[in-house]
């Protein structure tokens, strides 16, 4: 506001304890100080600002009372930010350049139309306080350089985004920030909270603020800033991420190897799609007949058409190999098994043999003697059988490992002297030839 004070002192009229308040198009009256005994009472009647918005900061305040006010000092002078309080304002100078005409020097912090007002604290003096006036700050030039989204692609949703900056800006709000999703505007996103301000390497400022909204993977998105007392160049763009989830099905698992001639080395798992870096990590085989039997995967190889999934471990010819997978960013349907094969070990039984005596002393061990040597033969791998009656049972009791391929084998039983006995093998990852009979004794009273 601009006004001739050669005219505006003519309209002055000093009334009583109040005083007449000329406002000039300047604002509004804050609040009128308490008439005291004594005191001159004074009127701020004008006041103008220089500055100009954006462009040049205001340094000088001129106002106009209604009476001179004597020695008005530095000390005298309060300006109060009323937008940011905390921002402080100090007077440096007051000159008096005409009767009750004063120019104030001030310096401090303020943004760009932010709103003050001064208040006048003068001994022997009662002044009312001035209108509101809008202070200007010249614009701080800002370039936005890059900015980066952290999450992962398909597997980690985006939380924050770093802008870096040419210069720190000075009270950035969330609202400061603009977000345009470029991919789809309909997928709208905006800051959240500013986390960090930091200063990076060579002079650039990092900016990290927490984002919501709606995106998802590979959309990219443009970040503009808006904020008083601030030029900004530059709209830089990254590409934000999301956890997003594809649906594999899990069509086939077929085992390599020839049933009791050659061992599984690789199953072949056949799928609907192809599954981005599929690793050995991602996948785990179990035997499903055996609890507990480890199958390891070395090696995946392959497409869609057939993922190659080199394996080593235990298993007996027949077992059944499940499979699951297990990978971000995907979603597993189907379990599909497969039947392993193990290369089987021949062996002839050659001779078994009963103890005992013919009427005298009843049979209690058979010795088994075979081609080569079985690994961990127990009493559930033998089948013995009374083939003179099938009723008169006989039990396997124990098992004992003899010189060489021989192996004694402990029996129960209701049996007659003259009995046969036929004893049979089945252990997985053998195939046995052959069976043998042998006659069994009892005493006989």
């Amino acid at each position: 506001m601009t006004f001739k004070f050669g005219e505006l002192m003519k309209k002055i009229k000093t009334i009583g304890c109040l005083s007449a308040l000329g406002v000039f198009g300047v604002g509004e009256i804050v609040s009128v100080s308490s008439c005291k005994a004594n005191n001159i009472n004074v009127s701020v009647i004008g006041i103008n600002t220089d500055g100009k918005k954006d462009q040049k900061t205001t340094d000088t305040l001129t106002i106009a009372t209604s009476v001179h006010i004597n020695n008005l000092s530095v000390n005298d002078v309060k300006i109060i930010n009323l937008k940011q309080p905390q921002r402080k304002i100090s007077v440096s100078d007051v000159q008096s350049n005409n009767y009750a005409e004063y120019n104030i020097k001030i310096f401090g912090e303020w943004a760009e139309s932010d709103e003050a007002v001064i208040n006048i604290d003068k001994s022997g003096y009662v002044v009312i306080d001035s209108p509101i006036i809008t202070l200007h700050r010249s614009a701080t030039n800002v370039t936005l350089t890059k900015v980066d989204a952290d999450g992962k692609t398909n597997e980690e949703d985006t939380k924050t985004l770093t802008l870096s900056t040419s210069a720190l800006v000075d009270g950035l709000e969330p609202t400061d920030i603009k977000i345009v999703n470029k991919t789809d505007e309909n997928r709208s996103l905006t800051a959240d909270k500013i986390l960090t301000w930091t200063d990076g390497d060579n002079g650039v400022f990092l900016c990290q603020f927490s984002v919501q909204g709606l995106w998802n993977e590979n959309d990219e998105v443009s970040v503009s800033l808006e904020k008083n007392s601030y030029v900004f160049t530059g709209s830089p763009t990254t590409f934000m991420h999301k956890y997003m989830t594809t649906i594999v099905t899990l069509k086939s698992l077929i085992a390599n190897g020839k049933t009791n001639e050659s061992d599984t080395t690789a199953l072949t798992l056949v799928t609907d799609i192809d599954i981005k870096e599929l690793a050995s990590t991602d996948v785990v085989i179990v035997n499903d007949t055996i609890t507990g039997a480890s199958i390891q995967v070395t090696d995946i190889s392959g497409d869609h058409n057939g993922y190659v999934i080199n394996i080593l471990g235990s298993w007996n010819e027949g077992d059944i190999a499940k499979i699951t997978v297990n990978k971000k960013g995907y979603t597993f349907s189907g379990t599909p098994t497969a039947t392993l094969h193990k290369a089987a070990v021949y062996i002839d039984l050659l001779t078994l043999e009963a103890n005992g005596k013919a009427n005298e002393q009843d049979t209690d061990t058979l010795t088994l003697t075979i081609s080569a040597g079985i690994l961990n033969l127990s009493i559930d791998d033998i089948e013995l059988v009374n083939t003179t009656l099938a009723s008169r049972t006989i039990r396997v009791n124990g098992v004992a490992i003899g010189i060489g391929n021989k192996y004694k084998i402990s029996i129960l039983g209701d049996w007659t002297e003259g009995d046969q006995a036929q004893l049979t093998l089945k252990k997985p990852g053998y195939i046995f030839k052959n069976s043998l009979t042998t006659v069994l004794h009892a005493f006989k009273n």
